[in-house]
């Protein structure tokens, strides 16, 4: 007979495994050993959110359009990357981007591109794209 590390229930099983009451126990929250808190990658929070209160559903702009149909967690200006709800908000892509979007990060995106040769086939499918969204907004 063996003991399993975490819980210390005595069972045949092989030492590398984790029952199911211990998995239970780890896998949630500050209890895994790898939990860093508060320390940890935009990617890692993200999956937190979607873990604690689901996929992004619905955009919580109330000046929303409803033109867009992909929902994302957006962090609230002023805010830090913290697992604490009321630091993000839903929003759909649009929203999102536009909220996103200040004076500063405009000029980083016109700076990042500044003097940058286009070849004509980006050129070109940068045109089309630009007549269909006028197409889209204008009819």
């Amino acid at each position: 007979m063996s003991t399993y590390i975490d819980c210390g229930t005595d069972d045949k099983c092989n030492l590398s495994k984790r029952c199911r009451d211990c998995h239970d126990i780890f896998s949630r929250d500050e209890n895994h050993p790898s939990w860093k808190g508060n320390n940890v990658t935009y990617r890692m929070i993200h999956m937190w959110l979607v873990a604690k209160f689901g996929k992004a559903n619905t955009c919580e702009n109330v000046d929303c359009s409803g033109k867009s149909e992909t929902f994302e967690w957006a962090l609230v200006k002023g805010c830090s990357y913290e697992r604490q709800r009321e630091n993000f908000i839903r929003l759909c892509k649009s929203c999102h981007t536009s909220y996103d979007m200040t004076d500063e990060a405009r000029k980083n995106m016109s700076l990042a591109h500044l003097g940058k040769k286009l070849s004509m086939e980006t050129r070109m499918k940068m045109s089309l794209a630009h007549k269909r969204r006028h197409r889209k907004i204008h009819g």
